[in-house]
């Protein structure tokens, strides 16, 4: 059972905002949902306006970082790029290399492996620096928690330190020449909410301005992919990154994005955030899980189709390699399962599980057994974990209480990871047992549905769709509108996709409109559609079926 969470409406409000705005009092009243209660927010929220960027980083700090760049230009002295091996870093660190070639650097790049390196920097890297004679170490979507690794490479080598970054603050900074990383400005600020590259986007716009040049605006395709694939923060200026960002990807998108969607099947005229979540982050990722993420590097940064299709095709082969590594640990774990159900989460380990496909069936176990769920593999040289959580279990804040077993640790509230020496495995699942019994009550576990409005059949239609997409991009805290109606009469309802999904035909209660909807993973609900009365809740979307379209409703649940 979900727990349906039906937001207060303020129609009067949301009508003198509709009429100010000129749109739809519906519309107005998820902007009001949305925590927006100001005329120049709400323009920005719909593109009307562009984000107050006015209020930017620390000055000083990017005078710094641009005169040290400059410095190695001018004295022919490589900058060393050092990204992380998600799509964030593959995307920061794709970006970083062009915006410093157009303006004459010499750069190189290193992107560590999951399996021998680990996150963050490595004390390896300094013999690196001294090798190669770098001026300038810049590390992409990590650093700010490796104090003694930039403490040793400031001690050892000429190299000047700059960390983008945009992970939690530590309590001890690292002692690095340059540190942007929008976590030192308060939450409501408009470059709060940056990844990555969306950090490095604004700095080299800002670098090409005092050089009086024009940073391509094409690049924001990269930076709308390592937003959406790192799950930011679609407010302040990442709405701005993403809206222009998807634009790009769909109208001219880099040579590698453009072989990968061919690889795949995508045949769509637009690329939609939901392809970046399900069809080209996977993929990119796949390179990091199962091999090493400068593939993907190599694939965003490819200039020549040839090329560009075989890293294509080499990533959609660890993709499906991925999916059959998963589907086997799932089966796996669930089989363990059996002699661990009377607990209110989940805790298993195995030998040979892969390290970078844990935390994918840690989510698929969480949403099939409805608890918090962590994954342990002892594969390779440590044993490691990694955990995800539902409804209101704060997994982070439950693991912290077993720290004293890990050598490695961190996450937030829906997902953490950790390290742990193999001997502690079995003491650590005991005492998290006897932990989530005590912090882990019943109604926790319910998972919740926030419902932002009541439609009525006669407000079902295109046009309405259509004034919704104002709205967009949808993601990370501006999730997509949620309607529920009682409106609806199933005309039909049956099993798609070998019995896992659900198609169902609506009528309005006059029989004078027909809707479409489809409930993905929803399959074994089928028989509530037999009933006479319902509340429908569902996303409302545009279904393109060889050019026709029509209204669609995508169901999220049924009462």
């Amino acid at each position: 059972m979900t727990r349906w969470n039906i937001l207060p409406s303020s129609p009067d409000t949301a009508v003198k905002l509709g009429k100010l705005l000129n749109i739809n009092p519906i519309v107005a009243q998820i902007i009001l949902n949305r925590g927006i209660h100001s005329i120049s927010k709400a323009k920005e929220f719909i593109g009307r306006q562009e984000t107050d960027a006015t209020q930017t980083f620390c000055k000083e700090s990017l005078k710094k970082l641009y005169d040290l760049i400059q410095d190695c230009i001018h004295h022919q002295k490589p900058i060393l790029l050092y990204g992380d091996y998600d799509v964030d870093g593959m995307t920061s660190t794709a970006l970083m290399i062009q915006s410093l070639k157009k303006m004459g650097a010499i750069v190189h790049y290193i992107i560590p492996s999951r399996f021998t390196d680990g996150y963050g920097l490595h004390s390896r890297l300094i013999q690196t620096l001294q090798d190669q004679n770098i001026g300038l170490l810049i590390t992409l979507d990590c650093g700010i928690s490796n104090y003694q690794e930039i403490h040793s490479i400031k001690q050892e080598t000429s190299a000047s330190v700059a960390i983008l970054d945009h992970h939690t603050l530590p309590d001890k900074l690292p002692q690095a020449d340059v540190i942007i990383n929008p976590k030192f400005l308060t939450p409501d600020h408009p470059l709060y909410g940056l990844c990555t590259v969306g950090i490095v986007y604004y700095v080299m716009k800002t670098f090409y301005d005092m050089d009086q040049q024009a940073l391509p605006k094409e690049w924001l395709a990269l930076v709308a992919l390592g937003t959406i694939a790192d799950v930011a923060s679609l407010t302040g200026i990442n709405r701005d990154y993403v809206r222009q960002g998807l634009f790009y990807l769909s109208k001219t998108p880099p040579l590698g994005i453009q072989a990968l969607l061919k690889e795949a099947g995508h045949q769509q005229p637009v690329v939609s955030i939901r392809d970046i979540g399900f069809v080209i982050a996977p993929r990119l990722n796949a390179s990091g899980r199962l091999a090493h993420a400068g593939i993907g590097v190599e694939l965003l940064l490819a200039e020549d189709t040839e090329k560009a299709e075989q890293i294509a095709k080499k990533l959609e082969l660890l993709n499906q390699d991925r999916r059959q590594i998963d589907a086997s640990i799932f089966l796996e774990a669930k089989e363990k399962l059996k002699n661990h159900m009377d607990y209110p989460i989940i805790a298993l380990s195995g030998h040979h599980w892969h390290p970078g496909v844990i935390g994918i069936t840690a989510s698929k176990l969480t949403e099939a057994f409805k608890k918090p769920t962590v994954i342990i593999t002892e594969e390779g040289p440590i044993a490691r974990g990694s955990a995800r959580s539902i409804g209101a279990v704060n997994i982070f804040s439950i693991l912290g209480q077993c720290s004293e077993f890990f050598s490695s640790f961190g996450g937030h509230k829906e997902a953490a990871g950790f390290s742990i020496d193999r001997q502690h495995i079995q003491s650590f699942i005991d005492a998290l047992y006897h932990i989530s019994k005590q912090a882990i009550q019943p109604d926790d576990l319910i998972p919740s549905l926030t419902i932002d409005f009541e439609l009525k059949a006669p407000q079902i239609s295109l046009d309405f769709i259509h004034e919704l997409s104002q709205l967009g991009p949808f993601g990370q805290h501006n999730p997509e509108p949620v309607f529920y109606t009682e409106d609806l009469i199933p005309l039909q309802a049956k099993t798609v996709g070998n019995g896992h999904h659900l198609k169902v035909t609506f009528s309005d209660k006059n029989k004078n409109k027909i809707f479409d909807g489809i409930g993905f993973n929803l399959g074994h609900r089928v028989s509530d559609f037999y009933k006479t009365h319902h509340k429908i809740a569902f996303h409302l979307t545009c279904n393109d079926w060889m050019g026709k379209k029509n209204a669609q409703l995508q169901i999220l649940d049924v009462q």
